[in-house]
């Protein structure tokens, strides 16, 4: 073997994983050189938990989570390409060939997602790193050359000094792969790289208004694996709308698809709640799809923990055992929920015998374990009342939870005039109404806000009286094509419901991105041609303009469930306009004004119209909400002058402090809402008249 050949042995060997016993050796020792080279080696995890009494040791081990942090920022900033970072990260020589879990430095990551800029930066900043070895021993020129596009780029390796003889662990140089490159499938380490973001969640920021910048870039320049794992992380709803925006082919094309594959994931999420396995076999084909997140950052492994769904829990760990390690916006594992259930820790001891690791702290810096003597702490009857309960209740009603009021306030001040805008054309410009704000761009918008709303309400009036001319003189964007009504409707939902062909057919012909826009149940208009009961003729005009026959709603069925199953009754969605006006007119006239106060540990007011929202829903036996029953004709309308009274003076303001407390999940929910009330009471002006 030649002292080239040497060399380049001894490099892979250096970077083999230590055993458990040196790294305690080396903790004991306080040999602060060996234990850094771990961490720079992308096995910082062998330490956590670890102790130590050496006082270099115990230095070294304080510092280790932001060691770790950093290291992961490189890399999150050279995958993302942005050099500008990269140089202000990497501050020392040794941050440079500082390896990921996978053992990629970050030369091999840029080259890995096609960063040529930050892989010119690092060759010239730090020569040294052309011939750094991944845990399998493979070099920079190695993923080149496994890259079909990668001549150029081996060119350059090259010429800054690659070395083209080295062996990784399998005995090949690196131009072994440019004819075995499926044995090295780069589009696999992407995908690895992928997975290892949505196990981390690292893309689930506590303000989403942050991403704004980012996903304006992605948008435009067609990163598509980054607009997949913001729809995976469970911020597809960002997205939306945004058709109009766009010109980049790529992007074009994932936007057009994503209300089917945002319905996709609401469907696994749904059959897991509802325990159907079968299901989430037949939905959740790609790996990818086991890691998809609802919008709390639960994946459907969680989901499966929560809803005590054992079957399905077993079954994803068997399947996608990487799943076993995600965490959830409060850093929880699957296995931090295990431990919380009351199943004498059965569940606990699958996962641990499944990989599940016990080291992983949430974001109260406790490990799973603690949980199996500590259950009460996460309360998991909760977690699904939050989710099917209490997030029900907040569409239905139009009650703005404390969430959306602090990002509703944050984007008034900022002036996310797209964020508002969003809303507005998503149905909900009446949480804007009486609004002010500092910012002169967000101001202006709010000044044109009364004209915009008019415009849409106008729209939607024109198809329900069947005025073409009208609706193309309002409807002169991509985005007023879209605009959904109070009930989540489109245009084009709409006018299907009042049977305008001439309309359906202009807006299918006119604006294809409305074609599968879904309403608030992830209906297309598709779904609503279906149950129109026509004989397929609404079905075959939307489906010759390109809409998708394939397209799921909430429930997962497809618009030709729709067509054999009387799912919905398109006359009565004709007809409850006219019955909401008369409900609201009846229950709120003379009445209070509807106005929230701050919960009371919120900080902020809001001034958010309450006006209930019924959906003309599913197929679920039990007790609906008392509006919809009333738009459904199941009960009568109060007609005692006691109802009527409590009906206009106290109802709306219960539906709010109950929707409160359903959000919020206080200890002492009778001390909540009397503190609710109160603070309500004495920030509304008096009435004379002695009601609230």
């Amino acid at each position: 073997m030649s002292s080239r050949d040497t060399s380049s042995r001894c490099v892979v060997e250096t970077h083999d994983a230590p055993t458990e016993k040196q790294v305690d050796e080396w903790l004991e020792k306080g040999d602060v050189a060996k234990l850094e080279q771990l961490v720079l080696d992308g096995r910082g995890h062998m330490l956590r938990e670890k102790k130590t009494t050496d006082p270099g040791g115990v230095e070294f081990m304080s510092g280790l989570t932001q060691y770790l942090t950093k290291i992961d920022a490189i890399h999150k900033a050279v995958e993302e390409g942005d050099v500008r970072r990269v140089k202000s990260l990497i501050d020392r020589s040794q941050l440079s060939t500082a390896r990921d879990t996978y053992g990629m430095t970050p030369i091999h990551k840029a080259l890995l997602h096609g960063q040529t800029n930050t892989v010119r930066y690092l060759l010239g900043k730090y020569p040294h790193c052309v011939n750094a070895t991944d845990h399998a021993g493979r070099t920079p020129l190695h993923y080149a050359a496994a890259d079909p596009n990668g001549e150029h780029m081996i060119k350059v390796l090259q010429k800054s000094g690659g070395d083209a003889f080295i062996e990784d662990k399998h005995g090949h140089t690196p131009f072994y792969y440019r004819t075995h490159g499926q044995r090295l499938n780069v589009r696999s380490m992407k995908d690895n790289a992928v997975m290892n973001q949505l196990i981390s969640g690292q893309l689930s920021r506590p303000l989403l208004q942050d991403l704004e910048e980012d996903i304006y870039d992605w948008i435009h320049t067609g990163n598509i694996g980054k607009l997949e794992e913001l729809v995976l992380t469970g911020y597809a709803d960002l997205l939306l709308g945004r058709n109009h925006e766009v010109e980049d082919a790529d992007s074009i094309g994932f936007l057009e698809v994503l209300p089917q594959y945002q319905a996709k994931i609401q469907a696994i999420h749904k059959a897991v709640e509802t325990g159907n396995l079968r299901a989430v076999k037949l939905l959740t084909d790609r790996k990818k799809l086991s890691l998809c997140r609802d919008t709390r950052g639960l994946s459907p492994l969680h989901k499966a923990i929560v809803f005590e769904r054992t079957d399905i829990a077993k079954y994803l760990i068997r399947n996608y055992p990487q799943s076993v390690n995600a965490m959830d916006q409060k850093k929880r594992t699957p296995l931090h929920y295990a431990a919380a259930l009351k199943d004498g820790g059965y569940l606990y001891k699958v996962m641990r015998k499944s990989g599940a690791d016990p080291n992983i702290y949430d974001c109260n810096g406790r490990p799973a374990k603690y949980y199996l003597k500590h259950a009460g702490e996460i309360d998991l009857s909760a977690m699904r009342l939050d989710t099917r309960a209490a997030l029900k209740q907040v569409l239905h009603n139009r009650v703005a939870p404390s969430y959306l009021e602090s990002s509703i306030q944050q984007w008034l001040r900022d002036g996310q005039v797209a964020k508002l805008e969003q809303l507005v054309l998503s149905g909900c410009g009446d949480l804007l109404q009486n609004r002010t704000s500092s910012h002169p761009d967000t101001q202006n918008f709010l000044d044109n806000l009364p004209e915009y709303v008019e415009k849409i309400d106008g729209i939607h009036k024109s198809i329900k009286d069947g005025d073409l001319d009208r609706l193309k003189d309002l409807m002169k964007t991509k985005k007023l094509a879209i605009a959904r009504d109070r009930f989540g409707c489109t245009p084009l939902h709409a006018a299907v419901v009042h049977e305008h062909t001439d309309i359906v057919r202009y807006i299918a012909g006119h604006y294809p991105s409305v074609l599968n826009a879904p309403d608030y149940n992830k209906r297309t208009a598709m779904h609503y041609a279906a149950a129109a009961r026509d004989g397929g003729h609404y079905l075959k005009i939307l489906g010759k303009a390109g809409a998708d026959p394939m397209a799921v709603d909430n429930e997962g069925r497809t618009p030709d469930y729709y067509r054999r199953n009387a799912v919905i009754d398109l006359k009565m969605i004709k007809e409850r306009d006219e019955e909401f006006e008369a409900i609201t007119e009846e229950f709120l006239e003379d009445g209070p004004l509807i106005e929230s106060p701050a919960s009371p540990d919120s900080g902020s007011a809001s001034s958010v119209i309450d006006s209930s929202r019924p959906v003309e829903e599913e197929e679920e036996v039990g007790d609906k909400h008392k509006f919809e029953r009333m738009f459904r004709g199941r009960v009568d309308l109060p007609t005692s002058e006691n109802g009527v009274y409590l009906a206009r003076t106290v109802a709306p303001v219960l539906t709010k402090a109950l929707a409160e407390v359903l959000l919020r999940r206080p200890a002492d929910p009778i001390g909540f809402i009397s503190d609710w009330l109160q603070k309500y009471h004495n920030e509304m002006p008096r009435r004379t008249n002695g009601h609230m």
